[in-house]
């Protein structure tokens, strides 16, 4: 910051500088008084920390309050200077003007211009200093969104209140927490530094809860409630610890697109190997099919080929002796003896039209994914064999927020709260504040 003179060329004392700020002067002088208070009151260190917090924000408040109207008188200036042919005349009336801020609320009587007698009315405050009457300072904003991602809006609002000391209606953080989500959907994540020589890729789905409004009037009657299908994607080089993810609601075209898109923000690139996992529905390995074809391998999940075994098994070995039976299944299995595995499983087959139909199912579901059950491969190359990379995103990316007790949500809000919470976890959120 640079020095202030007095006309006569001596620098300014720092009182005759606060003269021009009168309440944050005042502010100061009540801060050096709580201070030696607080000294001569023998007050603990908690005590001095939490009128240190108080005394701070109401020193943030007049600071925002004393510079806000200097701000006001340079904006008319610059206003009236930047339309000299119509020289705005200044009106009557002012404007209360209102904004939140981390600090609480800073308001000011705007002097308002009219460009003639009749003309067009200006504000220059909020137009130069980019103040949204009613509205909320940019910082504050993503505090409250910040909230609104990892809770429900109404617990957000309670820990504005208990963090800030400020009170903001639930309806707001939800507002603003929506408005930025969808503002952070478009920020793609900082780019892989280098080609990934192998990427290790893995997709899975799970429910979350929507709502569609009714067709009346009042959207809240005839309304219905149904589950659907979130699909997350990741995607990381094998010698790197973080991933970037990729989720969305949409059909499975769009879930295509991603996936391919999160594999490329991940390293992906005309030589690398990629090395998918996931379970066995089909359209999984189809699109791995379309997205990387002969560039990489699909692997199921070794676990989630046990869970077949593991229900042959209590049909077969029984119940003492199934645990036993499993066991060697799934050595076969990791060594790439599947062939053994159907042998020991055809002879156990039901018969068509009985109920329960284990061991066929598991035999079925082997048979018809042989060329993805190359375990022994990955793991001599020191690749996972399962998806718990996914699926464990599925709990921190997803569930945490959009599985909440008692939480419906709208399919448009539902994507938005997605798209915060996949920005987030691919470390997108201090590049959006910072503007990058």
């Amino acid at each position: 910051m640079k020095n202030e003179f007095s006309k006569s060329g001596t620098k300014k004392s720092l009182d005759e500088r606060l003269a021009k700020h009168p309440l944050m002067y005042e502010q100061l002088q009540r801060i050096t008084d709580q201070m030696e208070q607080a000294i001569a009151n023998g007050a603990t260190a908690d005590e001095a920390e939490a009128m240190a917090i108080k005394q701070i924000n109401e020193l943030g408040r007049a600071l925002l309050t004393d510079w806000a109207k200097a701000r006001q008188e340079r904006a008319v200036e610059e206003v009236r200077q930047e339309k000299p042919e119509n020289q705005p005349e200044f009106c009557r009336c002012k404007k209360k003007v209102n904004w939140q801020t981390t600090f609480g609320r800073v308001e000011l009587e705007e002097q308002v211009l009219r460009l003639g007698r009749r003309g067009l009315r200006l504000r220059p405050f909020c137009l130069k200093a980019q103040v949204q009457p009613e509205g909320y300072s940019r910082a504050l904003e993503r505090a409250l969104s910040d909230f609104g991602a990892e809770e429900s809006f109404g617990r957000a609002a309670a820990r504005v209140k208990e963090h800030y000391g400020i009170e903001i209606a639930s309806s707001a953080i939800r507002r603003i927490t929506y408005d930025h989500a969808r503002q952070l959907q478009s920020c793609p994540p900082m780019p892989a530094i280098r080609p990934a020589r192998v990427l290790i890729t893995q997709i899975d789905g799970s429910m979350v809860p929507l709502v569609k409004a009714g067709q009346n009037q009042d959207g809240r009657k005839g309304k219905t409630t149904f589950w659907s299908e979130v699909r997350l994607c990741c995607a990381r080089a094998e010698d790197q610890r973080s991933r970037v993810y990729g989720a969305t609601l949409g059909t499975l075209e769009t879930v295509s697109l991603l996936w391919q898109q999160t594999a490329q923000w991940g390293g992906l690139n005309e030589k690398t190997f990629v090395h998918g996992i996931g379970d066995g529905a089909p359209w999984i390995v189809e699109k791995f099919k379309d997205n990387f074809g002969s560039q990489g391998k699909y692997l199921i999940d070794f676990y989630h080929v046990s869970e077949y075994l593991a229900a042959a098994a209590l049909k077969i070995a029984g119940g003492r002796k199934a645990a036993r039976w499993l066991q060697k299944q799934k050595s076969r299995l990791m060594t790439g003896q599947t062939g053994k595995i159907l042998r020991t499983l055809e002879p156990h087959r039901e018969v068509a039209g009985t109920t329960e139909t284990p061991v066929e199912a598991a035999s079925r579901y082997i048979r018809q994914r042989l060329q993805h059950l190359h375990y022994a491969q990955a793991r001599k190359a020191n690749l996972p064999i399962g998806s718990g990379e996914v699926e464990s995103g599925h709990r921190h990316v997803i569930q945490h927020r959009l599985k909440l007790a008692g939480a419906w949500w709208k399919e448009t809000n539902a994507q938005a709260m997605l798209g915060l919470r996949v920005a987030r976890a691919n470390n997108c959120w201090t590049a959006y504040w910072s503007g990058n």
